[in-house]
């Protein structure tokens, strides 16, 4: 366990300053990161405002917007991709609630000797950069219950994984996802329809119905794939018939783009695959096949695996538990990547009843 990471990790989600000296350019950061994240006034009026219940727990706008700013770093970003970034990292933090209270279900939380040891390593490093825990938890809108709860997370969620990622457990999953390890790389066309504007569900699903009417034409031989994508298609790759050539699993392009493209057998086209970019039709072409071992790829597995568990325990802690969204910050559908945005008139209910939108 690194518990070192783990300080530097929430050390950057409160975003202590280096220094008083650097008051200059901790307030360009500070319009930066205004931007990346919206700022307050594109998602809630008021710190500590919900956006979220799980159970009994809060999630409120300012732990969504700390966890957008941790993760971009002060990067900008389009405006338009915002929506789709709070309710990433709102979906995230719903989650990793979610994963605590399975923990705490099944005997593995994390104890107050364990908390309260990180807690004082913490306050020792923010003293270092003059900082101290209660001014930031006020900057960001935190409670003290927050604060505990994301040290015990970063604590006994990897004390899990360390659990069940036994080496037979590892390769069991390298050989149940061989392509995604062994250096395969496939070579694959796409048609894009970008979704313009904010990524509401009736957009997303007006173009997904689009999308699959293609793929129907192209299944039935009535359209070819390539005359389809220069047709059809917003990526610049429409004057290739699509084509984007050989991909490997990870590291090149979009994550859920080429987790779509290995799902589909060479020759097939894919459903419609929504990403960060709009809707795609996929159409694998080809295979080259890897020989990678499993012990090459053995830290990718693992956080792979870990992944996967996270989500499995997820899913099933939210069929038992209630989760509510406000509105106050975008969110998504259930089961989707399908973008809700609205005022709220009353909390939406997710679990563990069926979503009504």
């Amino acid at each position: 366990m690194n518990h070192f990471f783990i300080l530097v990790t929430l050390a950057a989600m409160l975003g202590a300053p280096t220094s008083a000296g650097n008051s200059a350019t901790s307030s360009r950061q500070a319009t930066r990161s205004q931007t990346a994240t919206g700022a307050t006034a594109t998602a809630a009026h008021a710190v500590g405002s919900v956006a979220a219940t799980v159970g009994d727990h809060v999630i409120t706008v300012a732990e969504v917007q700390a966890e957008i700013a941790a993760q971009l770093q002060n990067r900008f970003v389009d405006r338009q991709a915002l929506p789709f970034l709070h309710a990433q990292a709102l979906d995230q933090l719903v989650q990793q609630r979610l994963g605590q209270n399975y923990l705490a279900r099944v005997g593995h939380e994390v104890s107050d000797a364990e908390i309260e040891a990180e807690r004082r390593q913490l306050t020792a490093m923010l003293q270092a950069q003059q900082a101290t825990i209660d001014d930031f938890l006020r900057q960001r809108g935190w409670t003290e219950e927050t604060l505990r709860g994301l040290l015990a997370w970063r604590i006994g969620w990897p004390k899990h994984v360390k659990r069940l990622a036994t080496d037979e457990a590892l390769e069991r999953y390298f050989q149940d996802h061989r392509q995604s390890f062994d250096g395969s790389q496939i070579k694959v066309s796409h048609i894009l329809w970008r979704t313009p504007g904010p990524r509401t569900v009736d957009k997303v699903n007006q173009i997904a119905r689009e999308a699959q009417t293609v793929r129907q034409q192209i299944v039935d031989g009535k359209l070819a794939f390539a005359e389809a994508a220069a047709r059809y298609s917003d990526a610049p790759s429409r004057r290739q018939g699509g084509d984007l050539g050989f991909i490997p699993r990870h590291g090149l392009v979009d994550e859920t783009f080429a987790a779509g493209a290995f799902a589909v057998k060479q020759g097939q086209i894919s459903a419609p695959v929504p990403t960060q970019f709009g809707i795609h039709l996929i159409h694998c072409t080809e295979v080259r096949p890897g020989a990678k071992p499993w012990t090459d790829s053995r830290d990718e597995i693992q956080q792979l695996f870990a992944r996967e568990l996270f989500a499995k325990i997820a899913a099933e802690e939210i069929k038992t538990t209630g989760v509510k969204y406000t509105g106050l910050v975008p969110y998504f559908k259930s089961g989707t990547q399908t973008v809700v945005e609205r005022q709220p008139e009353s909390a939406t209910d997710t679990g563990p009843a069926t979503p009504s939108d």
